[in-house]
């Protein structure tokens, strides 16, 4: 009796109740994070000053010019300059700066490595050659100290570094920045060195080392399963010579909630592709204003995933992810005999990029999932079946967008947008949390989760120094509790405040901290003090 009015007062119970109650699903959400994209530069060599225009006044008459050795750009991308100089005089100090200025042509249609030059010749009838080179390279001289074997790195550079062709500059820098992305490899550069049959380019990979990580401790975590968390993860970089990385991290609260992940990310092939594969577990046991429901539970999760780069280069990186999960979870209530077993399949499909321009950088994300949501106990599946009906089939759409504007040096602002859309009320593994450091930050994550949610994020950033920067904030939230609502309850969540935050990064130290302010007609939430939000860290 005591169960059957427990399961039948969910029916009942309001959204915005039931999303306050951890479960498998919600808490395993909070504690797996995402590893960022991998970002990094390549350094484009210098091969010529920019050259010094001759005193030599003595004047050219200048009838015809010839550009001996271009076969790479057509001739009418150049005429728009030589028809500065033709049927005019200059001198040779103006024959060198439209050398120059031919050889920017090459730079900026990504060829760094070409030069223009004027010969000595016998100028006759007003006809003046032009020797073009255009960066032809005789090969490659390799340096590679990484923990990654030369069979692959030469395997990456003959994608980008061909000999006897034209360095491009798109091509070599994909090659070399996926060549950085690989564990194992560090300070990936190159440089043009003379030998015997011609300009070579030399490329020095410096070594990573075999093992790197970081721990943290944050205060992110809830109530009812201890507010503190330390985190910690291990990676081990190449320790085959492929540019594998093998990963362990792990979390726990020491009181309420534990989790772990073993990863392993295996570059598939030359150009960029990589295979992820993770498995992991979470536990938890309620405590705080759930105690007396001895409520305990796990979820094991196996995922995998293959990432491309669609893009990669210095300025704009595009990569197209896709994956698929396999989530097992699992609640159980002493005080009420109850056992709710559920598995959730899921496949997706997504896309991000990174743009960079002179004055900030622009981040974009979308990302497709369908879904399967298995409801194993009866009991469960039948409540579910007269109120939210999760199980079955879902889909989820979810998209990100921020700009970063850089307003002087030191002092930046921010907006960003962050959003997820249902066709269905959603299993709690699924839904978008609006409160937390990383979105509403005047309010905890398990305050409001919502199965279709929007966050709109503001904040101006000042760097006294490289090390230190204080900012200002403000954040909104809106979100459908539930998409299709099945009570007479309400059914949307309107959140927002505002605060100020410090940040602080010294070699392998971070801090980083906040305090946030309800604004006014604060819902959701009995603790109306302000929210400070900690979280330090090492890297190593």
């Amino acid at each position: 009796m005591k169960k059957t009015l427990y399961l039948a007062a969910l029916v009942y119970m309001p959204a915005f109740v039931l999303a306050e109650i951890p479960n498998a699903g919600s808490i395993s959400r909070e504690a797996e994070t995402q590893l960022a994209p991998i970002q990094g530069q390549i350094a484009t060599p210098t091969v010529h000053a920019p050259i010094s225009a001759s005193q030599d006044r003595t004047p050219i008459a200048v009838q015809q010019i010839i550009l001996n050795g271009r076969t790479l750009l057509d001739e009418s991308q150049f005429q728009p300059l030589l028809n500065q100089y033709i049927g005019k005089e200059t001198t040779f100090g103006g024959l060198q700066i439209l050398a120059q200025n031919i050889a920017d042509v090459y730079h900026k249609a990504g060829y760094p490595l070409a030069t223009a030059l004027v010969p000595p010749q016998r100028i006759e009838n007003g006809v003046i050659t032009l020797e073009i080179v255009e960066g032809r390279t005789a090969g490659v001289e390799l340096n590679n100290q990484s923990r990654v074997n030369n069979t692959v790195v030469q395997n990456h550079l003959n994608r980008g570094i061909k000999p006897n062709q034209a360095l491009k500059q798109a091509d070599s820098e994909r090659a070399l920045l996926l060549l950085k992305d690989l564990a194992g490899t560090e300070e990936v550069g190159y440089r043009l060195q003379p030998i015997e049959q011609g300009m070579a380019v030399a490329v020095d990979l410096g070594k990573a080392p075999l093992i790197d990580g970081f721990v943290q401790v944050d205060n992110h975590g809830s109530k009812s399963t201890g507010t503190v968390r330390t985190r910690a993860g291990v990676n081990f970089n190449s320790p085959f010579g492929h540019g594998e990385r093998l990963s362990v991290q792990g979390m726990s609260s020491f009181k309420g909630v534990h989790f772990a992940r073993l990863g392993a990310d295996v570059p598939l092939g030359s150009d960029g592709l990589t295979a992820s594969l993770g498995v992991a577990q979470t536990r938890y046991d309620l405590g705080g204003a759930f105690k007396d429901l001895d409520a305990t539970g796990q979820s094991n999760t196996l995922d995998l995933a293959l990432r491309y780069p669609i893009v990669r280069s210095n300025q704009n990186n595009v990569w197209l992810n896709l994956g698929a999960e396999n989530r097992k979870l699992k609640d159980e209530v002493g005080a009420t005999q109850t056992l709710t077993r559920k598995s959730l399949r899921s496949a997706n499909v997504g896309i991000n990029a990174t743009l960079q321009d002179d004055s900030g950088y622009t981040q974009l994300g979308m990302n497709h999932t369908l879904g399967h949501l298995d409801i194993k106990s009866a009991d469960a599946l039948a409540i579910d079946r007269v109120s939210a009906k999760t199980d079955g089939n879902y889909y989820k759409g979810t998209a990100a967008v921020s700009r970063t504007q850089f307003i002087t040096p030191k002092f930046s602002l921010t907006g960003s947008l962050n959003g997820q859309w249902a066709n269905k009320n959603l299993d709690s593994a699924e839904q978008m949390s609006l409160g937390g450091s990383d979105s509403v930050a005047a309010y905890h994550s398990n305050n409001v989760s919502a199965d279709s949610a929007l966050v709109a994020q503001f904040e101006g950033r000042y760097a006294f120094s490289p090390a230190f920067a204080l900012g200002a904030f403000y954040d909104v939230g809106r979100g459908k509790l539930r998409q299709k609502p099945f009570t007479d309850g309400e059914n949307s969540a309107k959140l927002h405040g505002g605060g100020v935050g410090v940040y602080s990064q010294y070699k392998g130290l971070s801090l980083q901290g906040k305090v946030a302010w309800q604004g006014s007609k604060a819902r959701f939430s009995q603790n109306k003090n302000p929210r400070v939000w900690v979280k330090a860290g090492y890297n190593f």
